[in-house]
């Protein structure tokens, strides 16, 4: 499909919410944009983190962590990450407090969340004003009615285009 994307971490739709403080607190933010353009590839290349645990990915893997800093999908950015002390310290905290805020994983591991929610097949279309994201689903995503806060309508204070995310909770 023309200006479609497929991705295989659609679940960082969950840690939305969570990345104006990530990012604050690793001081990539100059108020509600990140600092310079090297900090907002930093912070593509922390996502893959946050999603995956891996530092070292294929940059086509890094298309919609890209559009979550804002960047362009054909921004170059380095396809590995030496994660700082800090850096793996406050991701860590970040996915243990969407554990603890999320009632129904709050049992549940990181790997878990990440195999089971953040890594997650998708297709991502840009749109003249938006961005659009399907999420394929699977049969436990009904917990995702659970989530404390939103994950439909995605509005990032750094990136100039909102992103509308259809991820189905349903049973069939």
């Amino acid at each position: 499909m023309e200006d479609s994307m497929y991705i295989h971490n659609s679940g960082l739709v969950i840690l939305a919410a969570f990345l104006p403080r990530y990012f604050g607190l690793l001081d990539m933010l100059d108020g509600a944009t990140f600092r310079s353009e090297e900090d907002a590839i930093r912070g593509a290349l922390l996502l893959e983190y946050l999603a995956s645990g891996r530092t070292e990915v294929e940059e086509h893997e890094l298309a919609f962590n890209k559009v979550l800093c804002g960047l362009e999908v054909a921004t170059p950015v380095p396809t590995t990450l030496e994660p700082t002390e800090q850096e793996v310290e406050i991701s860590e905290q970040v996915l243990n407090a969407i554990l603890q805020n999320w009632d129904k994983m709050s049992n549940s591991t990181v790997e878990n969340l990440r195999g089971s929610f953040i890594l997650r097949e998708g297709l991502l279309r840009e749109h003249d004003a938006h961005w659009s994201l399907q999420v394929t689903s699977a049969g436990y995503d009904i917990i995702l009615s659970f989530l404390p806060w939103t994950i439909s309508v995605i509005s990032l204070p750094w990136v100039d285009k909102w992103l509308e995310v259809e991820w189905n909770t349903q049973t069939s």
